[in-house]
């Protein structure tokens, strides 16, 4: 075991109370007023008045042609919501939104909110979507269910502020009992960072964010992390992740998508044992970590509703009781009151979501932007889509000098945000100029912020917002790249990704050895 794996449990802060010690099953996550638990009580309504009408004809008509005449009904009800759903979303989606969520209690707000939640959320994956649609809208406008404030004052002050958070991934709903833990029935507590308050929001799972988070920093981000990060082991990897770009045709699509070669392959290995310790030449570990990292669309949609209802889970549990085995966690006190008595199981099961929602898909795909394998997203009239970094990275940045590769990897990031959004839940009632008039939304509303508007933001960046600047003055104060503004920790920056110097760090000595490397072969040509 590296040295500083082993974590002391720390003191409580001062003026905090120490939690219990028994380890009680919190209630279910808080949603938002137009939520999939308002869905389902939508398609009640529905059920009930298609049966409402079936009654009325069975007295009216009598057996027969009552029962002829409530298929046709219930057929006819369908088509008529299923129409009345693509006419909405392809004609009127923000329109439709601003009057919905401000009318959450409306039979049509909890029918079709949800399901534009779905659609659009995925659309929203892309950051260009949402600069479309700003474009289109004006600064504030609705999206996925959400309302969307996209000046970048707003969004600092979200990030800087306590959040109440429920089940979503940005503008994605997730399903809350496919989180392992206490969302899943028979759980403990819910460890899913993602959907747990910050320490003053008014719920029960609030009192867990803080803490929880302290607990994976301390035990897979301390002395012992920072030590393997430079010893002979990595130093290993990285000569093979540098052999593998020669031999798998230097940058090609090949090198990134492999499993268990090339730049995914590499990534695995290599935080997993930096961060647990886990020896990176164990293949039956590998083995077992592949299904979930080996790719990125089918482990994810496992927590996307409602496509995770057609996946396994098998592969998590598997991951989660191999990461309760590992060497950072080898020495792990349980039931430390400053980490509000986390268990072992928890703490993996936490870090199961975080390795595979941040830092392996995240990493992944900011590591493919900055080698030049993942293209900018394509901002409407605007050609962000056709610069090569490939240019910059061979001929104008200077290898030498870690901080301008730091600028550069930060630059990368502002255009194509590893973090594109999050999303919080409004805890009292608010107010949003939208499309010139002043609309007011009730506490309980979903609202958006947006990472990657407000990395574009004109008023920020200036006119080049949409060109390729590593020489920004402001990339490392203003860039939301990271869950946080800039990349200095502070006590404002409670959901910063703790990962961040990491993977920064790690970026910079690829960018510098693979570059050297491409170097070389230019000059042979």
């Amino acid at each position: 075991m590296s040295k500083g794996d082993y974590r002391l449990c720390p003191m409580m802060s001062p003026g905090r109370a120490a939690p219990s010690d028994e380890l009680v099953p919190h209630s279910s996550l808080p949603y938002a007023l137009c939520s999939w638990a308002a869905f389902n009580m939508g398609c009640l309504l529905v059920l009930a008045l298609w049966l409402g009408l079936g009654c009325l004809l069975y007295f009216a008509l009598g057996e027969n042609e009552a029962a002829l005449g409530v298929f046709a009904a219930g057929i006819l009800t369908l088509a008529l919501l299923l129409l009345s759903f693509v006419l909405v979303y392809l004609c009127a989606k923000n329109s439709f939104q601003i009057w919905a969520l401000k009318h959450p209690w409306n039979p049509l707000s909890r029918l079709f909110i949800p399901c534009i939640s779905v659609f659009e959320g995925l659309e929203a994956c892309n950051p260009a979507y949402l600069v479309g649609l700003r474009e289109l809208h004006g600064k504030n406008f609705c999206c996925a269910g959400q309302v969307v404030l996209s000046d970048f004052a707003q969004i600092a002050s979200s990030l800087a502020s306590g959040q109440q958070r429920q089940a979503s991934l940005g503008a994605q709903p997730l399903i809350a009992s496919h989180f392992l833990g206490g969302a899943a029935p028979g759980g403990s507590r819910n460890t899913f960072l993602l959907a747990l308050s910050d320490d003053d929001a008014p719920e029960e799972d609030s009192q867990h964010h803080g803490p929880f988070r302290k607990c994976l920093v301390e035990n897979f981000l301390g002395h012992g992390s920072l030590s393997r990060q430079t010893d002979s082991t990595a130093v290993a990897l990285l000569d093979t992740l540098e052999q593998d770009y020669a031999e798998m045709g230097m940058g090609e699509s090949a090198f990134f998508d492999a499993p268990r070669k090339g730049w995914r392959g590499f990534w695995i290995r290599y935080s997993h044992y930096v961060l647990l310790g886990m020896d990176p030449a164990d293949e039956a570990a590998m083995d077992t970590l592949q299904p979930l990292f080996g790719t990125d669309m089918l482990p994810l949609l496992h927590y996307l509703m409602p496509f995770g209802y057609f996946t396994s889970d098998t592969s998590f549990k598997k991951v989660a009781a191999l990461y309760e085995s590992s060497p950072a966690l080898k020495d792990f006190e349980e039931r430390c009151p400053a980490w509000h008595m986390m268990t072992k199981k928890e703490l993996s099961e936490l870090m199961v979501a975080v390795m595979r929602i941040a830092a392996i898909t995240g990493t992944c795909q900011l590591g493919s932007t900055v080698m030049g394998n993942m293209p900018f997203p394509a901002y409407g009239g605007h050609a962000t889509r056709e610069i090569d970094v490939r240019q910059i990275w061979d001929y104008k940045l200077d290898l030498d000098d870690p901080l301008a590769v730091r600028r550069y990897v930060l630059e990368c990031a502002r255009l194509y945000p590893p973090v594109s959004a999050a999303s919080r839940v409004a805890r009292e009632d608010f107010e949003a100029e939208m499309s010139g008039q002043l609309h007011r939304f009730p506490a309980g509303t979903k609202v958006l912020i947006g990472h990657g508007l407000g990395m574009v933001d004109p008023e920020v960046w200036g006119s080049s917002s949409f060109d390729f600047d590593a020489e920004r003055p402001l990339l490392e104060t203003h860039t939301l790249a990271f869950n946080a503004v800039g990349t200095e920790p502070s006590q404002q920056a409670r959901r910063q990704c703790p990962g961040q110097e990491l993977v920064l760090e790690t970026l910079v000595i690829v960018l510098q050895r693979l570059g050297r490397l491409r170097r070389l072969r230019l000059h042979r040509k």
